[in-house]
């Protein structure tokens, strides 16, 4: 029988179960800078056509996860995929001290883990701190103009709670009734809560009133919603730019993307995308 002193405090608790299985310590390793979540990506190949639009994405993409190993020390990282119809997947990497790893969703070596023409969501977690950024290219193209538009988001920094089951975002804007000019929005959440549908609204705050859309989740998923498509959204249509609240029973993450394409060349002129600003645990009177 080991007679040595039984170690009982939680940190030595953690500090032996790192030892003993590193990916567990992964999985319970929720200190400063050490989770991050990105509500949208897309895998495009080349060749892609605007037939085979997923998401409002029409055409190949190129898109990249930067991971900053922060610490002095090796990290490892778990890199969590969730999809609209499939379970999540996990992939697994060992980052140096004090250096970048830099995953590439289009390159054939990741082909068999990163299913093209398909949206997903990312959620990563190590044992030690790091940052993470993504970037993605967007490349339509057409047959005078090959297309390039391209942005780059730092993720949303967990562990997640209260604060983030409730989001706003000040602009949010659908135009499709311009000449030669279009607004298209779109609005992607991931539930990557195990075992808990999240129920969420959507509500569009504008001069002339609100309107609210409904949706729930499934456990571990993500969903993607074209405001241009939904009644609801007609607000953002008519004025300049409406306020949104997205609020969810359980913690969610919510990404916003926005394309501006001209005419009938779908190449974006414009394309953004970022995280709504979580207010879960503010005390908002806007009812």
């Amino acid at each position: 029988m080991n007679n040595r002193p039984i170690k009982s405090t939680v940190l030595a608790a953690l500090a032996a179960a790192a030892v003993l299985s590193p990916s567990a310590a992964i999985l319970t390793a929720h200190g400063p800078m050490q989770e991050w979540y990105f509500g949208e990506s897309i895998n495009m190949p080349p060749g892609s056509k605007y037939t085979e639009a997923v998401s409002g994405c029409e055409g190949p993409t190129q898109e990249w996860l930067c991971l900053f190993n922060v610490s002095s020390h090796p990290a490892k990282a778990e890199v969590t995929l969730f999809f609209e119809d499939a379970p999540p997947k996990t992939l697994h990497y060992d980052l140096p001290p004090a250096a970048t790893k830099v995953l590439k969703w289009h390159d054939k070596a990741l082909e068999n883990d990163v299913p093209k023409r398909k949206l997903f969501s990312t959620r990563v977690r190590a044992n030690q701190p790091l940052i993470a950024q993504s970037c993605r290219s967007e490349n339509p193209g057409g047959a005078t103009d090959k297309g390039n538009s391209t942005t780059s988001r730092f993720g949303h920094a967990g562990p997640l709670g209260k604060k983030e089951t409730k989001w706003a975002l000040a602009d949010s804007l659908v135009s499709t009734n311009l000449t030669g000019w279009q607004d298209l929005e779109f609005l992607t959440i991931l539930n990557p809560n195990p075992g808990q549908s999240a129920k969420v609204s959507i509500t569009w705050f504008g001069r002339d009133g609100r309107t609210t859309h409904k949706v729930t989740i499934a456990p571990e998923r993500v969903v993607n919603i074209d405001l241009a498509k939904l009644p609801e959204s007609s607000r953002s249509r008519t004025v300049a730019t409406a306020g949104v609240i997205v609020e969810s029973n359980i913690p969610i993450i919510p990404e916003s993307v926005r394309r501006v394409v001209i005419s009938e060349n779908r190449s974006p002129r414009g394309m953004w995308s970022l995280p709504l600003y979580p207010v879960g645990d503010q005390k908002l009177d806007l009812h």
